[in-house]
Formats: structure tokens, C-alpha cells, sequence
């Protein structure tokens, strides 16, 4: 299914509570921070882009590759006048180069791909080096030695692929095409990152401890990171892909890095032949195993359509190319729900979850002159999602129906400098957004310019239940998200030689203005609260009567002031060096820095964040047997992220206000008089922010063990300091922290500080074993072991952590029990991708062969802990730990097993592909989350309606075994 960015603050998960409870409230915070569509004014911003590009470049070293050797004789002289002829179908042409008296070479600015290279010099047989292959983000070094001829005499060498890269100082690895499309997956890059080592979670992961919103992602060079959220803002098609990074450990300063990870990933470009791939892929129930003999909620009804398009080729060989990337996914789910509240599902069923997806590539490169290329990309994604809040507290009619979507434009020129040098220039601009309605607002006829429903029909309030009832009436509410990001960026890139030996020396400018603007509000002004009737006083709720809705009575209405358009602006300003130098043969020395200046304000100009940083790394790789197939190194580095403007949104002062009038019972009537919400806003900021950090030192010891195969140590220790956090400063709690005793300003009223105290903090190491086949023999193979633990005493739960702040450090009673475990720690995660692919085992005529491809990816993972947790009567909610956080149960682990296998026919140049994909193929059912409400506030424990008590109970389960079905023709 497409992808949402997790890092929204979810409504759904907060309906039904009163509004004193401080997230239903804050608008700032009820915003959905994910991808983001664009206003038309954007046209003029893309016509100002393109003038400033006119002198510029792109592809910068995010998105390219380096071949560079030295050439000697028998000798062991170095060879002048040597010339080197570089030839790839992804290089759009050929590349010369010539050596000078030193012997040496340089192609930079490579495109990821298969190379070829000539080398040829009168006197000295020829040599043919095919099958380089170049990793985006890699540097590839070889040696040729050129004898004297026979008569006519060449020599073709078949290369092998670099099993260890000798001069890297980082752990970075990387998943091309060929590896990917033979391999089981959602075939999205979501899924694809799950695949490498040191990363856990979910669509915005967990990499090497950092949290979800510490990512930075780059898309073709230019950083498509969500600037609200911190988090990924874009899907895009997976058949697209050419090259797909991930760096875990370690400093690079070429790149932007967060203090989680870096997702770089490098789209196709056409060449000179025409490619196409047309593929179509089916999910259904009915292909499923039934899972009949485990809890009902393992078995999720879906079907699951999945229809791709790709052409790519010349329009003017070797001066002009296009790229088309079209993909559909249609997803329906149903999914069944184990959480024990009452509720009677034959009369209020959960409702089918509707995702419906396009993602459109358009990529346009040109080299009108030598030396000079200029690339035009464009991408969208228009998504909705029907029914998504799937939430057993819900019926249908207060489903919600979830709009995202947007397009990004690049515009670029790369410019290659007498042979030596590389300069590139990205333009890049992109808008999203998001936004959340009634799903009864679906089939609306006539809407305002923000999109809200103006049917006089459709306009019902929420009903909000209280006590263990359901919310229905309506979502009642809108929330529409608009963000906003334009850079420009220029990387330098120059070797030098004969300086104390060999440099590569990179450095580079960016500057990213970012906005935000948003409208929330509730229909029709007003809220209503009701709570079930416990008809026969005997202090429970029956299925029958949290199921009464018309019986439910009245206890609270809320008339609501809506807020005005809010909007938060930044600036944001980074500059970096970096130089790769081999003072001599096998030893590598990495240094490199990067200036981060952010200025972020909120919705009165405010400069909530005003930070200047510098983010740092020092690393050593060295090959001891100077053989390419060794390589020890260490890197140790300081990260800083200056924040994102969810942040200064935290602080919006703005117009949203309420009233709130109480049931008479009595009278049968609404109370006169009310409570009203102070406004504007009343959270705060402390005065002095430090920028948020993580310092960390990362060892590796890499061998080639054998033929293209090679192993790797890993060890990496992360301490993150200073961040974000949000703490309440106003409420006075009893001894026990569930509820409060009074308040400091003497009014009932959360008041929450921003701040990046020194004593919040994350601690994270890991151990790591990795065994990687290169592609040869047409196999290939990934395997990974890690030991990992990760402690920390902040942002451990709720939906508070998708934007960096939490329920910690809010209640002094509960910083003893939230000094713990983290929530997403996994001490063992063991995972192996391998994949074979012959297209032509069986050739049955001259223009007529068969083959077949198989590949398989297993995942093992320790369970994530769970927690028991005690009701807060002040927050109304299941907030207060019971034990040091993480310390007690954890899920059972998890395991995974999938595979896809194809039957391949090669017919006259095209194939075509009969894929079966299964997942999940030994049916393990295991527990995937588990209730966590363990005590009442009085430390009672806590028990549903139809069993004993909740806690641990599973919620849900891994999906059973199902089937996928597809077929693809390529040419």
C-alpha cells in the first residue's frame, strides 16, 4: 500500500476525550505533517528557478560515481599519453580522457551503472575493461598495467564488481535495480530500505537509534525531507529507481545528515536505445491463507492492484533523452481489530480502508554542447485514502477521508571543468499537502477555495464518547496542510594529484527558503460529548450498551471558535567541505564539516528558532595488503540537526478558542454559564535552545573472503543530547502522578515549554555482521546479523513522537519510569535478501529463449517492548508508566520468510516475466502490538467487557500468508 507519513499528529487517536485535554486543541498540533500539494503562484517561483539555473548544473556527488586509476607499464612507470575511452548505456555517450606524466585518471560525475572502458596508447597492446560497475555515492580505483603487443593484439579484461571499497569511511550501502526487481517486496522504497542493516520500524524508520523524523532523504540530489516534519514527503514509482543508498554509521559531509540516517536515491534517466517495462501485479484475498485457527483480527480482507509503465530513450541520439514513469496502486483493505471495548461489530463493522495512488515520473535530459548537461525532472504523487482513521473507537460515519498529494520540479546543469572539476547547480521546488475531512464530505457538490464541503447536507457535528463509548455523528472536523520547499545548491568537486598524493576535494552551498500554512477547524462551531448508559447499574458497560448509540446521554457541548490561517516560515542556510586524500597507496583520510544556519518563526514573524551549528566527521580507512580486498576503518563524527517548523508551529499564537457547557440533568438542558479557553495559545519556549546532537564513533573491519564475496565487522555508538522536548509546566500532580491536585496560575490549563534540556537523551550501540555476494553468476546476496541496544529517557510513546516531542518530561512523578528501555529497541534483527537470475537457461530457437529468476528476503526481529501503563485521570488517557520503561514484557519476536520466483521468455529482443510473489509463506502469525492498559488510576487492573484482563492482550497479528500474482514485458 502507498505510503503515509506516520509523522501526522492521528485526531482519531485522541476523539472522544474531552477538550481540557490539551491535543484536541491545539491546531498547530492537529495538523497532518505530510506530503503537501502545490498553489499556483509555484509557476512563477519555477520561472525565477529557471532563470537562476541558466549558468548551473545538477547531479551533484549524491547522485554520481568516480572511476580513477593510474596506468603503468611492465615496468611498473607511469604511462603518459594513455587514452581512456569510458562507454555505458546510463552515460548517454562517451567520455575521453588522456594521462598525464604521472599515469593517472579521473572520470567524475559518473552516472550509477555498467561501464566499458578502452584504453589504448601506440606501442602497448590494447586493453578492454568491461563490466565496471559504479554504486552511486562510490569511487572506484584501478590499476592497469599495459604490455607490449603482438601483432594487432587486444586484450579484454571482464571486470568483476569491487566487493570492498577500500577508501569509504562510512557504513553505507547500496541496492541497485537488478538486485531490487528480483527481490520480494511492497515495491516501494519504503520497503526496499527494510532490507539493509541498522534499520527497523516502519515507512519513516528507525536507523541506527535515531528516530523516525531524524532521516534526511534525497531524490535525485535534491533533499526531499518534509520540512514540518523532518520526515520522507514524497512516493514515487519503484521501477524508477537506478540506485537506492542508505548511510547508517559514520560522516559524509557531501550530505545533509540527520542524527537517524540518509536515504539517497538516484532515478533512471533514458539513453541512447529505447527501454519500456510494462508490469501489472494482483493481491487478493482469495489468494490468501485463511489464518481460520488464530484470533479472527489475523486475517485482514484486501485486494491489491499494482499497474507500472516506464519508457525511456533518445529524442536526438547523443544530444537529448526522455524518461516516463507512470504508477497506479489501488489497495482496499478491511482489517479486524482485537481490542476489547465493547463494541458489537455485526452492527457497527469496521469499514474498508480505500487507497487509490498515482505516482508520475518525468525526467528530460539534454547535452546540447561537450561538457555540459542539463536534466528536467518532474514528479507527483496524488494519493487519497478512504475510511483511514481504522480506529474500534469509530463507527463509520466518523470515518475520515485522507488527501495527500504533490509535485515537485528540478532543474539542473552539470558541468564538467577541464577533465579535473565538476560543477553542479540544483534548482529544486517542491509543494505538498495533506488534507483531512469527513469521509461524509466524498461525494460533496459544491466546496469553498480551501476544499471544505458547502452541502447543507453534510454538515454534522462530531459526537464525541466518553466512559468507553464510540465516536460517530461525524469526524467533524477539516485539517488541510500546505508546505512548501525551494533550494538552490551548488557542489564543487576537484581531484587533484601530486599534493602530498591524490585529493578529492568537494564543497558546496545550499539555500532553502521553507514555508507552512494550514487551516483546521470544526464543523459547524460546535462539539458534542456523550457517554453510554449503564442501563442496569451494575458498573460495567455490555456490548448492548456501548452498541445503544441513540441511547447514549448528553454530557458536554463545545462551541468553537475556529482559528485563523496559520503560517510558519523558515530560512534555511548550509555550506560544506570535505576532502578524500590518499597520502599514499591504501590509506584513505576523510575529513569534512557542514554549517547548518536555520531561522525558523512561527505565525507572528516570532523567531522561535534561531541556530547557528556545525556538524562535523574525521575518518581513516586503510587497506593494509594494498590489494582491494581489505579495509580497516574508523570514523567518529558530531551531528546536528538545527530543527523543523513543527516546532516554531508549536508556539503559534492564534485565534482558536471554545466554550464548554455542561449537561443539567436535572433541568434536562445546557448549563448557562461556561469555561473558556484562554487564547491565544499559552505554551512557551525556554530561553536558551541548544541545538540537538548525537557524537559517535563508528569502527568497521572489512575482508573479501572470497570470489566476490566479502564480510564486515561493524561496531557504531550514538549518544543523542539536547532534544526536543516539550514539558508541562503548570499542572501540580498527587504523590502518585494520575491526576492533578491543583494548578500554578490557578487555572485548570496544561502549559507546555519547548526546550532542548541537556538531560534528555538517547544511547544507542550496535555490533554487526555482514556477508555480501556481489552479482556474479548470476547470484547475488545480502545477509546481516546486528546486536543492538538503545536506552533513552525521552520520546518513548504516543502520537506526540511523530513530531519529536512527547508525554515526557511532563509529569516529575514519572521521570524515574521513563528513564528506560526504548520503545523501538530490537536487540536482534538477522535479515538475508538473495536472488538468482538467468533469463536464458533454455534457448529454443535462434530469437527464443526461457529462464527464470527466484529470490528470497527473511526477516528476524526481537519484539519491541511493551509497557503497563496507568490511567491519568488529568489526561484521561493510559499515560503513567508502571515500571522503568522497556524494563519487564516485550512482544515475541517477529519472523518473516518471502519469495518470488518468475518464469522469464525471451522473444526477438523483449521478455516477458510470469511473477509469483509470496509473503509471509510459513504463515507466522506473530503478535505485532498488544494492549498496554494495565491499571486503573486507583491501581485496579483493568478488564474489557468480554474477557479477563486487557493488558497484553494482542491487538493485532502479522498478516497470514498470501499470494501475489503479476506479469511484466520489457524490451
Amino acid at each position: 500500500m502507498t505510503a503515509r507519513n506516520p509523522a501526522a499528529w492521528d485526531p482519531g487517536l485522541l476523539a472522544g476525550f474531552p477538550l481540557r485535554q490539551r491535543p484536541c486543541f491545539s491546531p498547530n498540533l492537529a495538523r497532518s505533517p505530510l506530503p503537501v500539494r502545490s498553489p499556483l503562484h509555484s509557476l512563477a517561483v519555477l520561472l525565477v528557478l529557471a532563470a537562476l539555473l541558466l549558468p548551473s548544473t545538477l547531479f551533484a556527488q549524491a547522485t554520481t560515481a568516480t572511476l580513477k586509476g593510474e596506468i603503468v607499464d611492465q615496468s611498473d612507470s607511469p604511462l603518459e599519453g594513455v587514452k581512456l575511452t569510458l562507454t555505458s548505456e546510463n552515460l548517454q555517450g562517451s567520455r575521453d580522457a588522456v594521462t598525464a606524466a604521472d599515469g593517472l585518471f579521473r572520470f567524475l560525475a559518473l552516472p550509477p551503472g555498467t561501464y566499458r572502458v578502452d584504453v589504448e596508447k601506440e606501442g602497448f597492446k590494447t586493453i578492454i575493461r568491461s563490466n565496471l560497475s559504479l554504486s552511486v555515492g562510490r569511487s572506484l580505483n584501478i590499476r592497469l598495467v599495459m604490455e607490449l603487443p603482438e601483432v594487432g593484439e587486444t586484450v579484454e579484461v571482464i571486470d568483476r564488481r569491487p566487493v570492498i571499497d577500500t577508501e569509504q569511511t562510512t557504513q553505507s550501502m547500496t541496492l541497485g535495480a537488478d538486485f531490487l526487481g528480483n527481490l520480494p517486496s511492497g515495491r516501494s522504497f519504503q520497503d526496499a530500505v527494510q532490507f539493509l542493516p541498522g534499520v527497523t520500524g516502519g515507512s519513516n524508520p528507525n536507523i541506527s537509534g535515531g528516530a523516525m523524523q531524524s532521516n534526511q532523504y534525497y531524490l535525485d540530489g535534491a533533499s526531499t525531507t518534509d520540512p514540518v516534519t523532518g520526515t520522507f514527503s514524497m512516493n514515487f514509482n519503484f521501477d524508477a529507481i537506478e540506485d537506492l543508498e542508505v548511510i547508517t554509521a559514520g560522516y559524509d559531509a557531501r550530505y545533509n545528515q540527520g542524527l537517524g540516517g540518509t536515504i539517497n536515491i538516484v532515478t533512471k534517466s533514458g539513453g541512447n536505445t529505447f527501454e519500456g517495462d510494462f508490469s501489472g501485479y494482483l493481491q487478493s484475498t482469495g489468494f490468501t491463507q485463511s489464518g481460520s485457527e488464530y484470533l479472527s483480527l489475523a486475517r485482514n480482507e484486501f485486494t491489491s492492484l499494482n499497474l507500472n509503465a516506464s519508457l525511456g530513450g533518445p529524442i536526438v541520439k547523443d544530444r537529448f533523452w526522455f524518461y516516463l514513469a507512470y504508477q497506479h496502486r489501488r489497495t482496499t483493505r478491511l482489517s479486524q481489530s482485537g481490542l476489547d471495548i465493547g463494541r458489537d461489530f455485526a452492527r457497527y463493522p469496521m469499514l474498508p480502508l480505500v487507497a487509490n495512488s498515482h505516482f508520475i515520473l518525468a525526467k528530460l535530459t539534454a547535452q546540447p554542447v561537450a561538457r555540459n548537461k542539463f536534466t528536467l525532472s518532474f514528479r507527483a504523487d496524488p494519493t487519497t485514502f478512504e475510511n483511514d482513521l481504522q480506529s474500534v473507537f469509530t463507527v463509520g460515519e466518523g470515518e475520515r477521508m485522507w488527501r495527500q498529494g504533490g509535485f515537485s520540479v528540478s532543474l539542473a546543469h552539470e558541468a564538467r571543468i577541464g577533465g579535473r572539476a565538476v560543477l553542479t547547480t540544483t534548482a529544486f521546488y517542491q509543494n505538498s499537502s495533506i488534507f483531512l475531512e469527513p469521509v461524509l464530505w466524498k461525494d460533496c457538490d459544491e466546496r469553498d477555495p480551501i476544499g471544505r464541503c458547502l452541502d447543507a447536507d453534510k454538515q454534522q457535528n462530531a459526537i464525541w464518547a466518553n466512559q468507553g463509548g464510540l465516536n460517530h455523528g461525524s469526524l467533524g472536523n477539516y485539517n488541510l496542510s500546505r508546505r512548501n520547499r525551494f533550494s538552490i545548491k551548488s557542489d564543487f568537486e576537484l581531484g587533484i594529484d601530486r599534493l602530498l598524493g591524490s585529493h578529492t576535494f568537494n564543497a558546496g552551498v545550499e539555500f532553502a527558503p521553507v514555508w507552512h500554512t494550514s487551516d483546521f477547524g470544526y464543523i459547524g462551531n460546535k462539539v458534542f460529548v456523550k457517554q453510554p448508559v449503564d442501563a442496569n447499574s451494575d458498573g460495567t458497560l455490555s456490548v448492548d450498551e456501548v452498541s445503544n448509540l441513540e441511547g447514549y446521554r448528553n454530557e458536554a457541548r463545545y462551541v468553537v471558535v475556529n482559528s485563523d490561517r496559520e503560517h510558519e516560515l523558515g530560512l534555511v542556510f548550509n555550506g560544506y567541505v570535505q576532502d578524500r586524500w590518499l597520502p599514499v597507496r591504501g590509506l584513505s583520510i576523510n575529513a569534512g564539516a557542514r554549517y547548518l544556519r536555520a531561522r525558523l518563526r512561527n505565525n507572528i514573524e516570532q523567531a522561535i528558532i534561531d541556530s547557528s551549528a556545525v556538524s562535523w566527521g574525521v575518518g581513516a580507512a586503510w587497506d593494509p595488503f594494498r590489494d582491494g580486498k581489505t579495509r580497516l576503518s574508523a570514523n567518529w563524527a558530531q551531528i546536528a540537526d538545527p530543527g523543523f517548523l513543527e516546532l516554531s508551529g508549536y508556539l503559534n499564537q492564534n485565534t482558536f478558542n471554545f466554550e464548554f457547557y455542561p449537561w443539567d440533568a436535572a433541568q434536562q438542558k445546557w448549563q448557562e454559564e461556561s469555561t473558556r479557553a484562554s487564547t491565544p495559545a499559552s505554551n512557551i519556549s525556554h530561553p536558551d535552545f541548544v541545538v540537538a546532537r548525537s557524537n559517535e564513533l563508528f569502527l568497521s573491519v572489512q575482508r573479501e573472503i572470497a570470489r566476490d564475496l566479502g564480510a564486515e565487522f561493524n561496531f557504531v555508538y550514538r549518544t543523542f543530547t539536547h532534544m526536543w522536548e516539550d514539558d508541562e509546566v503548570n499542572v501540580l500532580w498527587n504523590d502518585d502522578g494520575t491526576d492533578s491536585v491543583g494548578f500554578r496560575n490557578g487555572i485548570a490549563e496544561d502549559i507546555y515549554r519547548l526546550r532542548t534540556p541537556q538531560e534528555s537523551k538517547r544511547d544507542y550501540w550496535a555490533m554487526t555482521l555482514i556477508v555480501r555476494k556481489q552479482l556474479s553468476d548470476n547470484f547475488q546476496m545480502l545477509g546481516s546479523y546486528t546486536y543492538s541496544r538503545l536506552v533513552a529517557n525521552s520520546a518513548g510513546r504516543s502520537a506526540g513522537d511523530r513530531i519529536g516531542l512527547s508525554p515526557d518530561f511532563d509529569n516529575p512523578t514519572q521521570r524515574y519510569y521513563e528513564d528506560g528501555i526504548a520503545g523501538s529497541d530490537q536487540p536482534h534483527v538477522f535479515k538475508l535478501q538473495a536472488a538468482y537470475d538467468n533469463p536464458n537457461v533454455w534457448k529454443l530457437a535462434e530469437k527464443f529463449s526461457m529462464g527464470y529468476s527466484i529470490g528470497g528476503a527473511m526477516d528476524f526481529r526481537s519484539g519491541t517492548p511493551i509497557n503497563r501503563l496507568q490511567y491519568n485521570a488529568w489526561r484521561q488517557g493510559y499515560g503513567n508508566y508502571v515500571a522503568k520503561r522497556g524494563t519487564q514484557e516485550r512482544l515475541p519476536a517477529y519472523l518473516g520468510l518471502d519469495l518470488r520466483a518468475a518464469l522469464a521468455m525471451s522473444i526477438a529482443g523483449t521478455q516477458v516475466d510470469i511473477i509469483l510473489q509470496v509473503f509471509n509463506i510459513l504463515n507466522s502469525l506473530d503478535v505485532l502490538s498488544a494492549d498496554q492498559r494495565a491499571l486503573t488510576s486507583a491501581g485496579l487492573p483493568v478488564f474489557g467487557t468480554q474477557s479477563g484482563a486487557v493488558f497484553a492482550q494482542p491487538t493485532s497479528y502479522q498478516s497470514p500468508r498470501r499470494f501475489e500474482l503479476g506479469v511484466r514485458f520489457s524490451f
